[in-house]
């Protein structure tokens, strides 16, 4: 078994790095537990409200400019929509020369704003997975990934048998279908109505679908490292 890690710079391994070949196993990121997560927000105070304003935002995304070019579109695509919270740094941002306070704030800060929003987008960034999309489930924020070259965990059929081994969690482990959207990024411009469209059923149903998941793909309570084991076990027996 060979780990393939993340650098400053993404994954540094040569060949398309989007695409994990046929003996490579996708494992999930490792997010704060979300006890952990609700109880700083407590701790920050009045983050989850939403501050001033109060209520919940339909959409949200806080990103840096990396693959800025779609970046730039997705924002601009939900400039004067309603209920839409979305923003891009100008530069980025070297988390390791500030102060731990100041790191720490921001990140609970975003993560409060994730947890109050319907919507939390998930555009392409330097590898071929999105700790965005993991820090979305985890808070009940239904992702909308808009990355065409995103690729998911645990969701092929060949892993239903590493479903049954973790304890019953259902073919194919995640119903990646029933928790997230997908949405093109040659037709970013059309988002935004279909994000509206979506209703408070549905919308429901994503969250308690999402809630599931994300017990299967959780390191720390679920199932995630007895699915990754049993992936590289019948990798061992192929």
């Amino acid at each position: 078994v060979v780990l393939h890690l993340e650098g400053l710079n993404g994954d540094l391994r040569g060949g398309n790095k989007f695409r994990p070949g046929p003996r490579t196993v996708l494992v999930p990121y490792v997010v704060e537990p979300p006890d952990a997560v609700a109880e700083k927000i407590r701790e920050h105070g009045g983050l989850e409200a939403g501050g001033a304003a109060g209520g919940r935002t339909r959409v949200f995304l806080r990103c840096s400019p990396k693959g800025s070019r779609a970046r730039q579109r997705l924002i601009a695509a939900f400039d004067g929509f309603e209920g839409a919270d979305v923003a891009m740094s100008k530069v980025r941002v070297d988390t390791t020369a500030l102060p731990y306070p100041q790191v720490l704030g921001a990140f609970v800060e975003t993560l409060a704003a994730m947890k109050r929003s319907d919507f939390c987008l998930v555009p392409a960034g330097l590898t071929a997975s999105s700790r965005r999309l993991y820090e979305s489930l985890s808070v009940g924020c239904v992702p909308v990934v808009v990355s065409d070259r995103l690729t998911l965990p645990f969701s092929a059929p060949a892993d239903a048998a590493a479903a049954a081994d973790a304890g019953g969690l259902g073919a194919g482990a995640v119903n990646w279908t029933g928790c997230i959207l997908r949405h093109s990024e040659a037709e970013l411009e059309t988002l935004p109505g279909r994000l509206a469209a979506v209703t408070e059923g549905e919308l429901e149903a994503l969250r308690r679908e999402g809630a599931r998941a994300f017990r299967a793909l959780d390191f720390v309570d679920g199932g995630a490292a007895e699915l990754a084991w049993a992936a590289i076990q019948r990798l061992g027996d192929a």
